[in-house]
């Protein structure tokens, strides 16, 4: 069941990353101003606001990324609880099957 749990974790993590980055990421089409994208590697202004969005998206990706990993996190202990949980009412359950068949011999 724990092993079911962290593959299902880990695909729905993989499955989150790929469309937060798709979503973010897209393709690059430089015509700008009559200028193709050997002119604009040399356009300062250009430069500056190209620096400025991926500044922008970079941060914004950054805090996606890091809410992910609170969330990968707090599954994971919830996880380890539930493993904990499960592993004490197995013992449980072994201990009541053990006075049954303790009381099943007395009678």
């Amino acid at each position: 069941m724990k092993k079911f749990l962290i593959v299902w974790l880990a695909f729905s993590f993989g499955y989150i990353a790929h469309d937060v980055i798709n979503k973010t990421i897209s393709p690059a089409h430089a015509d700008v101003a009559g200028l193709d994208s050997y002119d604009l590697r040399f356009d300062k202004d250009f430069k500056q606001a190209v620096k400025y969005i991926v500044h922008a998206e970079t941060a914004e990706m950054d805090s996606k990324i890091s809410n992910l990993q609170n969330e990968v996190s707090f599954i994971t202990r919830n996880l380890n609880d539930l493993d904990r949980n499960v592993t004490y009412l197995d013992g449980k359950v072994t201990n009541l099957e053990n006075k049954m068949t303790y009381l099943s011999v007395q009678n």
